[in-house]
């Protein structure tokens, strides 16, 4: 059996603290408060900023700047969200979807969603989902049987989404217009279905 040994120096080196890398932030957060606390924090807020291929449908392509997603027919439907969860310290946090092409039947989704919903349902089917969908205006609320909401949205449309932790709310825009809030209680992802 070989043996091994083990040779300790009696001169300890001086190990360099290097500054921790932090979180990519968007422009327009420059100079924020969030990105003021992440400069002094040891534990940066981490923000969605793009898409996680990671934690994508393979119905879906992600291009290579991580912010343009297409639906490539492999699947009826499919998922991707983004690459971090919405953090209860953003305290709000408000996105938007271009709708670039909506497809012969319109169906897209653009929600929120916990880690857990399987990637080929849309947003809004499943527990952990809240989804606005459209092809007929519905929102999904952890169920498959939507309620009515705003008008039904397509190519050419912006879709926001806004999470308020303060309320507990989330609600949806239409090209700039509040369609109304719901109630939030869980840890949602960013996710276009």
């Amino acid at each position: 059996m070989p043996k091994v040994r083990i040779i300790c120096s009696k001169r300890k080196k001086r190990i360099k603290k290097s500054k921790p890398l932090l979180p990519f932030l968007p422009d327009y957060l420059k100079d924020s408060p969030l990105e003021i606390y992440n400069n002094v924090s040891k534990c940066p807020i981490l923000i969605p900023t793009c898409w996680n291929v990671n934690d994508c449908s393979t119905g879906l392509n992600v291009d290579d700047n991580l912010l343009l997603v297409k639906y490539n027919g492999n699947h009826m439907f499919a998922a991707v969200r983004a690459n971090h969860c919405i953090p209860k310290e953003a305290g709000i946090y408000y996105f938007e979807v271009d709708i670039l092409e909506g497809g012969n039947d319109n169906i897209i989704s653009v929600g929120v969603s916990a880690s857990y919903p399987r990637l080929d349902r849309l947003a809004g089917w499943d527990p952990g989902s809240i989804g606005y969908h459209g092809d007929n205006g519905r929102k999904y609320i952890e169920f498959g049987h939507g309620i009515e909401y705003g008008p039904t949205f397509t190519t050419g449309d912006t879709i926001g989404c806004c999470v308020n932790f303060y309320s507990n709310e989330i609600f949806f825009t239409k090209n700039g217009v509040n369609l109304g809030n719901q109630n939030a209680q869980k840890k949602f992802f960013l996710c276009k279905r």
